[in-house]
């Protein structure tokens, strides 16, 4: 077995139901993580995402792993505030999905909740990281079908189809 393999994903919508799975069963999971994503709208009506500008140059949704210490909300509010440079508010659940992976030696379960919310105020400097900063990240605000389009021409992958089905099932929840 490879050392690090992604064994694939099940998308659910807001209702828990499985909408697509690319799942290859397990034995047993190792550990488990969750992962809080949130799309940002701004008073604009366009939608944060973060930008590589070196490398891969790939559309991304601000999330990262839930700390110990905090619920998913508050994990959504500190992304926002470190990934977007901003606040939000009116905060809803888009939906979940499961990846399962093997990573160093561990057979992994992390579930990525996807969230829809309004900035709230205005925008600020992001906190990132240094490597995120070598990297080259930056935040960009595009119109959703510019997004959509963006995202189908990039290389696809198993961010780019989560991003991907996320942004579908958000275009059925917003009115711009």
């Amino acid at each position: 077995m490879n050392k690090n393999q992604d064994f694939g994903h099940m998308y659910y919508d807001e209702n828990k139901q499985v909408i697509l799975s690319t799942v290859r069963p397990t034995t047993h999971i190792d550990k488990e993580r969750h992962r809080a994503s949130v799309v940002v709208i701004d008073s604009d009506g366009k939608l944060g995402f973060g930008k590589f500008t070196t490398g891969s140059q790939d559309l991304l949704i601000a999330g990262g792993g839930v700390e110990e210490d905090e619920n998913l909300i508050q994990a959504l509010h500190r992304e926002a505030r470190e990934e977007m440079g901003c606040k939000i508010k009116n905060i809803r659940e888009v939906g979940l999905l499961y990846q399962y992976s093997y990573w160093n030696n561990e057979f992994e379960k992390q579930h990525y909740h996807c969230f829809l919310a309004e900035i709230d105020g205005t925008k600020f400097e992001p906190e990132f990281t240094e490597k995120e900063i070598r990297d080259g990240l930056s935040v960009v605000w595009l119109d959703l079908d510019e997004a959509l389009t963006v995202l189908k021409k990039q290389r696809q992958n198993g961010g780019t189809q989560t991003s991907l089905l996320f942004l579908e099932k958000i275009k059925d929840m917003i009115v711009l």
